[in-house]
């Protein structure tokens, strides 16, 4: 796995400064609520979550000017593809 401030370098390093971060990452455990366990939804939340937030971080510092807000965007959408109400995320 790639640390994000190295996929940063070698994005700038290709093709210039960042003008857009689209977060586009996540994972879902596929099992009953009741089943899931505490390292099972620590992996979930790393991909999820963690992985934006270090991703912006990433971002954000080398700038030569801050990202607008409207150039950041975050998806969700993994649990609306499943038909199961259970899933944790």
């Amino acid at each position: 796995m790639a640390f994000p401030s190295s996929i940063v370098l070698q994005t700038r390093a290709a093709l210039g400064e960042v003008d857009i971060l689209v977060n586009n990452a996540g994972i879902a455990k596929v099992q009953d609520w009741q089943d899931i366990m505490p390292e099972d939804w620590g992996v979930v939340l790393a991909a999820n979550l963690t992985s934006s937030f270090l991703m912006s971080l990433a971002v954000l510092p080398a700038s030569s000017r801050q990202l607008p807000a409207d150039r950041e965007v975050t998806l969700y959408a993994i649990a609306q593809h499943s038909l199961r109400p259970c899933i944790a995320i």
